[in-house]
């Protein structure tokens, strides 16, 4: 619901959104953000998807509920969330 929220926020704002795991998907490029939103932070496929993007040049932050995770290693921001 969160991730809902968020990309239609990014739309109304005049930019574009695309998901992770959807049908039709952009690719990254250079100066993208990606979001990526965890509540266990420990996640198998969040993990190495954030090792693999990290070779391109775009930011990365985290919505999360816990400050320290192995996907915050991987990240540019973690921005702590009182609940998720």
């Amino acid at each position: 619901m969160l991730k809902n929220f968020l990309a239609m926020r990014l739309i109304h704002g005049g930019h574009d959104d695309s998901g992770v795991l959807e049908i039709v998907t952009t690719a990254i490029n250079a100066g993208d953000l990606l979001v990526v939103i965890s509540r266990s932070e420990e996640t198998e496929h969040l993990i190495g998807f954030a090792k693999r993007v990290g070779a391109f040049v775009l930011t990365i932050v985290l919505l999360t509920v816990k400050q320290d995770s192995t996907i915050g290693n991987f990240t540019d921001d973690i921005f702590k969330l009182a609940f998720l």
